[in-house]
């Protein structure tokens, strides 16, 4: 964690700046998943919500660069396995021909924010992600904190910022004036992608009905920037649901709730659920 402890405005979701209690779960929204295979480095924003109402953004990056041989993980999860339980059927080859020799394990670098720049959230972990990997002139670390505690943030409207990590490495940050359009920082293009006009205007009506919406994609990287530029054409309103770009699977409790909300799932859901066991009154885009 950087920094180790809270300074100025708290990130957390408390005063004593406490990282979110429920952060890895938004984070590994699929649970902590050994894989197989080893996987290219994936990065997706979430967005979570405080107790007094105030969004913190967040930018995860995974990356599997620590391995296991599959005997030694075989026999780990085999002591931990009652009585009838069986490996799963992976996990049985034991590095027979044809089978896995390696269990790659997830790892995540997370940055978080009371602001949505989603995009050089995202540029910035793939940045430091590349460093961590090269012999850099400084320690990581100072980079990190030239990010965290040197970078300022710039006015509404009024200036732009253009920072360099490295030194072909140039970041452009802005905010847009109060009375324009709110930040969307992934710009429009993933909704307009994705979704017709007609059913963007449909959405954009249920969401000024207090409707309940469930945004369902194959993957997480889409969720966020098509909620976020949703709720940005509701301007001048203000979205008062409940907003949550990637809800992880232990919380799917939520599609129950009784009250406005505007979520995003794993399309995997749909084909796991039969369409008479979904929540009633829930549109799933």
């Amino acid at each position: 964690r950087y920094p180790e402890t809270a300074y100025g405005e708290p990130v957390g979701v408390n005063s004593s700046g406490d990282l979110p209690a429920h952060l890895a779960t938004f984070v590994f929204p699929e649970g902590l998943r050994p894989r197989p295979k080893h996987l290219v480095p994936k990065s997706f924003s979430f967005v979570l919500t405080e107790d007094t109402g105030t969004r913190v953004y967040g930018a995860a990056l995974h990356i599997y660069d620590e391995s296991m041989p599959i005997h030694a993980f075989a026999d780990a999860v085999a002591e931990e396995l009652e009585e009838g339980q069986e490996l799963p059927a992976w996990l049985q080859g034991g590095g027979d021909e044809g089978s896995v020799d390696c269990v790659y394990f997830p790892k995540c670098l997370v940055l978080l924010s009371h602001y949505p720049f989603h995009d050089l959230f995202r540029t910035l972990l793939k940045h430091i992600y590349l460093l961590s990997l090269s012999e850099a002139p400084l320690p990581l670390e100072r980079f990190i904190q030239n990010v965290v505690t040197e970078c300022p943030l710039p006015p509404q409207g009024k200036i732009e910022v253009r920072y360099h990590l490295t030194g072909d490495t140039a970041l452009t940050i802005s905010r847009p004036p109060p009375n324009a359009l709110p930040m969307a920082r992934m710009g429009f293009r993933g909704l307009f992608s994705a979704l017709s006009t007609g059913n963007i205007m449909s959405v954009i009506g249920i969401l000024l009905q207090e409707g309940r919406i469930a945004l369902c994609s194959k993957s997480y990287a889409l969720l966020t920037p098509v909620s976020e530029a949703l709720i940005s054409l509701l301007f001048p309103f203000v979205y008062q649901g409940i907003n949550i770009p990637v809800l992880p699977y232990s919380l799917l409790d939520v599609l129950d709730a009784p009250v406005p909300f505007l979520v995003g799932l794993n399309s995997k859901y749909l084909r796991s659920t039969p369409p008479q066991n979904r929540p009633h009154g829930v549109v799933f885009v």
